[in-house]
């Protein structure tokens, strides 16, 4: 029987994964059909908020984006405000104002205004929290600072800048580009962590970078004669890029503040009133959307946003790959390192032991998280090392410790009287592992290492915390551009359910290959 026959019958063996996700499909079929759908915002400006003065904050959910400093300034206007909650971007906030989980959320007026534009579900609070200076961040003492506050100064005294605003802020999508970069660029590169959340400040649109600082630091380094090297992530990444100095500059509507002032510089690039977004009440736009071809096309227009409009399914493709590298590569180099830490504890040298234990007993409880952070920001942190290399690196530290901890358990379950039986017979030590011992202990551990490598894959998902393009992370820029949660969360659930299933169908039919127990029993010389 060929290989190929053999993984047929394994997968037919398999068929309750199979019906589970079929089941999983109708149920999602039956969550698009019934998943609550917002209306596109219609020509009527006739929007009332539910919430009109500060008086009606007392004891309200209030977000904010993660490393924001505005939560003194909602006190000020209100003491008695409620809990403040923290999300790592605008999509997550705006989904948990949808969700009823907040009631209101801090954001700049431009921002504001073009998700009005977009959704006639929410409203701009009639109470600001002042004007704000916004800018570009760099390093504190860095040269660079000077060299774009000229440019920008410039750009805002000469009319240039009111006019980048006017064309960013507008409704004429045609005129939303940015400038190719065809300059020589011979004072060199600089890394620029940018927030890809922000519009139309700064987005991720089209494959590339977009918006009024994009273009801003585009026209400044054409002077300047830099090449600029765009790298998106959510906005509190940005501040944690330029503190660490892996970027030499971060912008995505940056607010200027004197502590930020203490650890960054700043070039000025606009002014912006931070204003609060709230519910709208109920009137005949919102409620039109929700029956008739009026929801059906609700429904369309939230599948293309999705997927189909500028290519944006190309995320999801190019996360996969990601997610599909991270795992691949760090099961197999963990794999290789829990084996190593087998091989090396059965020499018995003490101190080779007690390392190893100390780094075992240290991966396996830690957060893989904090080890994927400090890898990131604190170790690697002024080398210039990929984000996905050190995701490598962090989860096969990671999966070495839980692999070596099983193979090493599974080891010393083998009785020992067998070793001391096979070196009796003359066998090497050598010959003794790999030939008695180790076969005994994969039956043991092979199933528990399946788990955990579809484990490690689910784990992968965290990378997004270093901007790293992952499957997850990709889901949230998508998110970011359409300010809708259900259709790109149930395809990348959906996603990962189908590769999980696959790598576990593939595990179990690597583990039935080497169980010798199940390998039909044959007679030498002797014809059945």
């Amino acid at each position: 029987m060929s290989i190929a026959e053999d993984l047929v019958g394994h997968i037919r063996r398999h068929r309750c994964s199979l019906f589970t996700f079929s089941l999983a499909v109708v149920v999602a079929a039956v969550l698009v059909v019934f998943a609550p759908t917002r209306a596109i915002a219609s020509n009527d400006d006739a929007r009332t908020p539910e919430l009109t003065s500060w008086s009606d904050l007392s004891g309200k959910k209030v977000g904010l984006l993660a490393g924001a400093p505005f939560e003194n300034k909602v006190r000020e206007r209100c003491s008695d405000v409620g809990e403040i909650l923290y999300f790592s971007s605008m999509s997550d906030m705006l989904t948990a104002l949808h969700g009823n989980k907040i009631d209101a959320l801090v954001n700049n007026r431009a921002l504001a205004l073009l998700t009005c534009n977009r959704y006639d579900d929410v409203a701009i609070f009639p109470e600001t929290l002042g004007k704000f200076k916004m800018g570009i961040a760099f390093p504190k003492g860095s040269k660079l600072t000077l060299e774009f506050s000229k440019i920008t100064e410039r750009l805002q005294s000469d009319g240039t800048a009111d006019k980048l605003w006017d064309k960013w802020t507008g409704s004429d999508e045609s005129k939303k580009t940015v400038p190719e970069q065809d300059w020589a660029g011979k004072s060199g590169t600089l890394n620029v962590a940018t927030c890809q959340s922000m519009e139309p400040i700064t987005y991720l649109g089209d494959g590339q970078m977009l918006g009024y600082d994009i273009e801003t630091l585009l026209i400044a380094a054409k002077e300047l004669d830099y090449k600029l090297n765009f790298e998106p992530m959510e906005l509190a990444d940005v501040v944690s890029y330029i503190q660490s100095g892996k970027a030499d500059v971060g912008n995505g509507s940056i607010l200027i503040s004197d502590e930020r002032k203490q650890v960054m510089d700043f070039a000025i690039t606009h002014d912006n009133d931070l204003v609060l977004m709230v519910r709208a009440t109920a009137n005949e736009a919102s409620s039109s959307g929700a029956s008739g071809s009026g929801w059906f096309d609700s429904i369309a227009s939230s599948f293309y946003k999705t997927f189909v409009k500028d290519n944006r399914w190309m995320y999801i493709v190019r996360g996969l790959g990601v997610t599909a590298i991270i795992t691949l590569c760090s099961g197999l180099l963990g794999a290789a390192l829990g084996f190593a830490a087998v091989l090396i504890k059965r020499r018995g040298n003490r101190v080779a032991c007690a390392i190893i234990g100390c780094y075992e007993g240290l991966m396996n409880r830690m957060p893989i998280v904090v080890v994927l952070l400090t890898l990131y920001y604190v170790i690697f942190g002024s080398l210039e090392v990929p984000g996905t290399v050190v995701a490598i690196i962090a989860f096969t530290l990671a999966f070495g410790a839980t692999a070596g901890t099983i193979m090493w358990n599974a080891v010393q379950a083998v009785d020992p009287g067998q070793d001391e039986a096979s070196l009796a017979l003359g066998f090497t030590e050598r010959q003794t592992f790999f030939g008695v011992i180790l076969p005994q202990a994969a039956r043991r551990f092979m199933p528990l290492l399946s788990s955990q490598f579809v484990n490690l894959t689910k784990q992968t998902s965290v990378v997004g915390y270093i901007a790293v393009m992952d499957l997850t992370r990709a889901a949230d820029v998508i998110r970011s551009l359409t300010l809708e949660a259900f259709f790109p969360l149930f395809c990348v659930a959906a996603i990962y359910f189908v590769l999980c299933c696959l790598i576990a169908a593939a595990m179990g039919f690597v583990i039935q290959k080497i169980d010798y127990e199940r390998k039909p029993r044959t007679v030498r010389g002797v014809k059945l």
